[in-house]
């Protein structure tokens, strides 16, 4: 699925098992371009969007549907704690999204220092809330604690090891 926020600027984070497979994946986006909390999604926000060069929406996390269930929570916590390194690695800091409430909730939880943006509200069939997550060298520490993130060092069967790429669409 290509939208109008798959451009030149999009990241795209993949884990794939040994064989190329696809088991997750996130796309992050610019926030001093058009990105959905900005163009879609504004009155999710209490105040202003936030935005700026260091600021990245987060979108499109999914773990493939063929990945076994028992498997899917290593996998988004590998694609997370990718996107934390990324974000480390590259000077971003701050991860902006507009998600379902449930998931919302979750990622409330998870031990970063992460706020709701404003009030949850019924839209296109859904309820959804936006969230703020500040990243700093503290946030893999946090997000540990609570068994999010997994780092380098993730164990997991061969079938499900998440090796990451970066891509960029040409």
């Amino acid at each position: 699925e290509i939208d109008q926020f798959d451009d030149i600027h999009a990241v795209y984070l993949i884990a794939a098992d040994d064989t190329g497979g696809h088991l997750g994946s996130l796309r992050l986006l610019r926030t001093d371009r058009p990105h959905i909390l900005g163009s879609l999604f504004p009155q999710l926000c209490g105040g202003d969007v936030p935005r700026g060069p260091k600021v990245r929406e987060v979108t499109r996390l999914c773990i493939s549907p063929s990945a076994p269930r028992h498997h899917r929570r290593p996998i988004r916590n590998r694609v997370i704690s990718e996107m934390v390194d990324y974000a480390l690695d590259t000077g971003i800091s701050a991860l902006t999204g507009v998600v379902t409430v449930h998931f919302l909730e979750q990622i409330l939880a998870m031990g970063w220092d992460c706020d709701q943006l404003g009030k949850r509200m019924a839209m296109c069939g859904l309820e959804l809330g936006a969230f703020c997550a500040r990243v700093d060298e503290h946030t893999p520490h946090k997000l540990k604690r609570t068994g999010i993130y997994a780092g380098a060092s993730l164990t997991t069967s061969s079938k499900s090891q998440a090796a990451l790429a970066m891509m960029v669409p040409a």
